[in-house]
């Protein structure tokens, strides 16, 4: 019989690619080269019973002459065979903790003793050295003399300890690996290759990976919520722990305001509606309270980006964008770094507030992968960062915890990075991050500043179809911070804060690929002085906009035909003019109306000759119009000779205003934001005029 050390040494060399070294055996199992050394006679006559040529040579190390597929099979018998358990220290104290997790009652030192082989004095000392582990998550180890030894504490607080035992053994690569597995293929024997994997791996309920799959990808189509992917990794391992936790569910654990809240929840209906159309479905076990901490986790997960145009609604995030700005002016304080002009970077913070906010409010725990690293590659940034968050704090009476600090670090940090770089586009990137949109944009800001010849054309998900997505776009490398299964174009694995290693990867990748050729179509490109003479007439025209700009609260109109005269007397220099407007008018609604009847407005526009040659007026009614239930009107005034830049000006207001949330503005905010959100849209307008549209 040979330990599950030999077994250790066996694996890393079936598992290699090539011939692997002593020393990087031992690396890998975490012992001294002396100790490979000592098993080496042991692991070559296992292959010599296994018939399999086993090749030791000076200066490159060890290989099995065996295809993959032999090598699959040599694995899976070697993990069959019975062996004598070898545990660190270390690994005996991380099955403790699972196994007394498990636990719903007392369990005898004796069980541990013969579980784990060793005396009844080092499961002691063992569990002396876990006691502090438990603590942290307000868990008690209590000895009961002549009985065992049990767990108490809170069930959440059992379940936040859960998830973080898992995150601490496995690698994101590992829980990816296990997410994506399908129902009839085995999982990945890497997984399992150790008793301490399945001692966690028996903390979750894996039989129902493939609904909790299908539950995911539902909600993101139905509900467009695009999760990150470590949040639906995190999702899939809380659903998971939630199933197999069945002999602690409660009923009537939540609060009756927040349980009515949640009743009614469009994530909530979409839930059950889910679980009453899948047969043999496992989550139609979970009782109610049980099914609203999932809605309640759903919420609260992070997003990521998806390239799309970013949308918010001025009613639904006000708070959200106003906090937002103050804790960015408090960065700008701590760290000296001008921001506050940084859309990116208010929309990064805006999309990632909504889900944290109500984390925190709902005390949902949340584990950021890198919160080690960042501590250690941005100590400053963290610091100004956690004495920035007490706007937050201050605002929502919540506390922020240091995950989610992080989180914002990545935020600050990609956006001091980027302000500082010189771009010069000659390859075209893709960006494959797992942690959410502040690591995704902090990753590409690393890129950016290492690398001034290429550009990032979009941030993807490790789930999409990349390589599908690269041959359309032309790209020429994705860069992934984890390794994309069966990819034909280029890539090159990194850590989502970049190492030396990281860089000279991407280094060695750039040189040994053509970047693909760009064809700028000949009719865009300009001639200097047409380009700017066009430049300067856009000037002129939003210029004039915002100069003749008007908002009128409150206005008492009962009719139609009041509200056209009352524009007009509004829009006019003089007499002739209101009756030039009050027909151009009324001659343009007879040919139709664009009334926009969901949002509660009609865009009421002419052309007419008049001194004011182009303007945007807003009329906010006191009562709804009779018969058309119209209360916000968006007057706009055109010359009526055809001009076709003034036209595309205004074209892009009517489009803001029926495909955004600039709507919501014209409606409920006042006439500052009003205003505010008018020039920006006019702002981003002339700058995508200014970078050749």
């Amino acid at each position: 019989m040979i330990t599950s050390r030999t077994k250790e040494i066996i694996a890393q060399i079936l598992e290699a690619k090539d011939y692997i070294t002593i020393q990087n055996i031992a690396d890998a199992i975490k012992v001294s080269s002396r100790t490979v050394l000592r098993e080496l006679d042991t692991v070559e006559a296992w292959f010599h019973q296994e018939d399999v040529l086993f090749r030791k040579k000076k200066g490159r190390g060890l290989l099995v002459d065996a295809n993959m597929v032999e090598k699959e099979a040599l694995l899976e018998k070697l993990y069959s065979e019975k062996s004598d358990v070898i545990y660190t220290p270390e690994e005996r104290q991380t099955i403790l903790r699972a196994e007394l997790l498990k636990m719903s009652d007392v369990t005898k030192i004796y069980s541990l003793t013969t579980m784990l082989d060793v005396t009844e004095g080092t499961i002691s000392n063992d569990l002396q050295q876990i006691e502090p582990w438990f603590q942290q998550y307000d868990l008690q180890l209590i000895k009961r003399p002549g009985l065992g030894i049990t767990l108490e504490g809170d069930e959440k607080a059992k379940r936040k300890a859960i998830v973080n035992l898992i995150y601490e053994h496995f690698h994101v690569v590992d829980l990816f690996e296990l997410m994506t597995e399908s129902r009839q293929k085995q999982l990945s024997i890497s997984v399992f290759k150790k008793y301490i994997n399945r001692s966690i791996l028996d903390l979750l309920h894996l039989d129902s990976l493939v609904y909790i799959k299908e539950l995911i990808t539902r909600l993101e189509k139905e509900l467009s919520y695009y999760f990150a992917d470590n949040a639906y990794i995190a999702l899939f391992i809380r659903f998971s722990i939630t199933l197999k936790r069945e002999p602690f569910w409660k009923e009537d654990s939540l609060e009756a305001t927040l349980k009515k809240s949640l009743e009614k929840d469009p994530v909530k209906l979409l839930l059950e509606d889910w679980i009453n159309a899948s047969p043999n479905n496992p989550f139609a076990k979970l009782p109610i309270d049980e099914r609203l901490y999932l809605v309640m986790h759903i919420k609260g997960s992070k997003l990521r980006e998806t390239g799309a145009e970013f949308k918010m609604s001025m009613i639904d995030d006000f708070k959200v964008i106003q906090l937002a700005k103050e804790f960015i002016k408090s960065v700008e304080i701590e760290t000296g770094i001008y921001l506050s002009d940084n859309d990116q970077l208010l929309f990064g913070l805006i999309k990632h507030l909504r889900p944290a906010l109500y984390r925190m409010k709902m005390n949902l725990d949340i584990i950021n992968p890198l919160l080690s690293e960042i501590h250690l590659m941005y100590p400053k940034l963290y610091d100004s960062v956690k004495k920035s968050v007490a706007v937050i704090e201050e605002k929502e009476k919540n506390k922020v915890p240091e995950d989610e600090i992080a989180y914002l670090a990545t935020h600050i940090g990609a956006a001091i990075q980027k302000g500082n770089r010189d771009i010069v586009k000659k390859y075209k990137v893709i960006v494959a991050c797992m942690y959410g949109i502040g690591a995704s944009h902090l990753l590409i800001s690393q890129l950016e500043k290492n690398f001034p010849n290429i550009v990032i054309i979009d941030v993807v998900s490790v789930f999409d179809n990349i390589d599908e997505r690269m041959q359309a776009d032309g790209v020429d490398l994705l860069v992934t911070t984890i390794e994309p299964k069966g990819a034909k174009t280029p890539y090159v694995v990194v850590g989502s804060i970049l190492q030396d290693e990281d860089i000279q990867k991407i280094s060695r990748a750039l040189r040994q690929t053509k970047p693909k050729p760009t064809k700028e179509p000949m009719d865009r490109v300009l001639n200097i002085r047409e380009k700017y003479s066009n430049l300067k007439r856009y000037a002129s025209i939003i210029l004039d906009l915002i100069n003749h700009y008007a908002c009128n609260d409150s206005v008492e109109i009962d009719t139609y035909p009041e509200l056209i005269r009352y524009v007009s007397h509004q829009i006019a220099s003089n007499d002739l003019e209101i009756m030039i407007l009050e027909k151009a008018f009324r001659e343009r609604e007879e040919k139709g109306s664009t009334i926009l009847s969901k949002k509660g407005m009609i865009l009421l526009h002419c052309r007419a000759d008049i001194t004011k040659k182009i303007c945007v007026n807003i009329v906010r009614l006191k009562e709804p119009i009779k018969h058309i239930n119209i209360q916000t009107v968006v007057v706009m005034v055109g010359p009526l000779k055809y001009d076709e830049k003034i036209l595309e000006v205004l074209s892009e207001i009517t489009h803001g205003i029926i495909s955004t949330e600039i709507s919501d503005a014209i409606q409920h905010g006042d006439r500052e934001l009003i205003q505010t959100h008018l020039y920006q849209l006019l702002d981003k307008f002339y700058q995508k005029k200014v970078l050749g549209d």
